[in-house]
């Protein structure tokens, strides 16, 4: 995977590992086309699975809403997302298409498995699993521009 693309590897393991960190690195990345992230700070990020769906919360980091409206496009709904604003990295794109939420505990980035012009794969491959499944949380990891990512308290 080359370095800042964000996919789905964390698929069916107990992590995280090497290649589960470099996976957060990578949605890190992504998030900061979003925030105003400090290339000096370390964040908290909080790595999360959601049915086929990998992504990352950036704890008490806001999304920068001007900066998510000139890099993205404006989801149309936001039912999925908590009732809470989002943008599309690449809305044309039919696979691993970058999202980002402006979530309440800080910015949230995933990628779609499937698009949101990919229905009813969107449908089926990513919401029902996700309600299917439910949620699995991992380990905390400490990111920062700079340094990259590490699992906190290692």
């Amino acid at each position: 995977m080359r370095r800042g693309a964000l996919g789905n590897t964390w698929l069916g393991t107990i992590g995280p590992t090497a290649a589960e960190i470099t996976e957060g690195w990578n949605a890190f990345l992504a998030a900061s086309a979003y925030t105003d992230l400090n290339p000096e700070t370390t964040y908290k990020v909080d790595p999360y699975e959601r049915g086929f769906a990998f992504g990352i919360i950036i704890e008490y980091t806001p999304l920068d809403v001007a900066k998510a409206s000139a890099n993205g496009w404006l989801a149309p709904l936001t039912l999925f997302d908590g009732g809470d604003q989002s943008w599309y990295q690449d809305p044309g794109a039919m696979f691993d298409v970058v999202h980002a939420i402006h979530a309440p505990g800080g910015a949230s980035v995933h990628a779609d498995p499937f698009g949101p012009w990919n229905q009813p794969l969107h449908f089926f491959g990513q919401v029902v699993p996700g309600w299917l499944l439910g949620t699995t949380n991992y380990p905390q990891l400490l990111c920062s521009l700079d340094a990259g990512c590490a699992i906190s308290g290692h």
